[in-house]
């Protein structure tokens, strides 16, 4: 039996996944995510695979084409050749927890998960029973686990 995961704080979460990135690890990591995990949110999963499953739209008679598709099927204009710049999904959370979540921690979430991420995230972590926290900000994908120091202030 591992040691998990019980909750997942984000103190700051402005952040997004290129839509290839996010079907890349569904895809391959398939059952290997813990029990709550921001990355196979359904939501998540359904916009992403459309972003990569969808071609642009014609300029000419407005029909969407199938990705990587130089002339539209329906009218044969010339279609925009496909964008380097990867097509961004923004994240509306970052849990990671439960069943399976301390096992995944390092060679889930650490290793293949985070460095995926751009943007800012800061999030706090309790581990199972509450009597240990640990800290993750990921910065652009760079990672860097932070000690979580607790204090009381007293009230003016």
């Amino acid at each position: 039996m591992s040691y998990n995961i019980d909750s997942t704080e984000t103190t700051l979460l402005d952040a997004w996944m290129s839509a290839r990135d996010i079907v890349d690890l569904l895809d391959e990591l398939e059952d290997s995510c813990p029990e709550d995990c921001f990355l196979c949110d359904a939501k998540l999963d359904v916009k992403a695979r459309a972003a990569v499953d969808s071609g642009p739209d014609c300029a000419s008679c407005g029909a969407e084409s199938r990705p990587g598709s130089a002339f539209c099927a329906k009218c044969g204009a010339d279609l925009p050749a496909p964008s380097n710049e990867p097509i961004r999904i923004p994240l509306t959370g970052f849990s990671f927890s439960g069943e399976g979540s301390g096992r995944a921690y390092e060679d889930i979430l650490l290793a293949k998960i985070a460095p995926k991420v751009m943007g800012s995230v800061d999030a706090i972590f309790t581990w199972e029973g509450g009597d240990s926290f640990s800290g993750l900000q990921i910065r652009d994908g760079v990672i860097t686990e932070c000690d979580v120091v607790r204090t009381l202030v007293p009230k003016v």
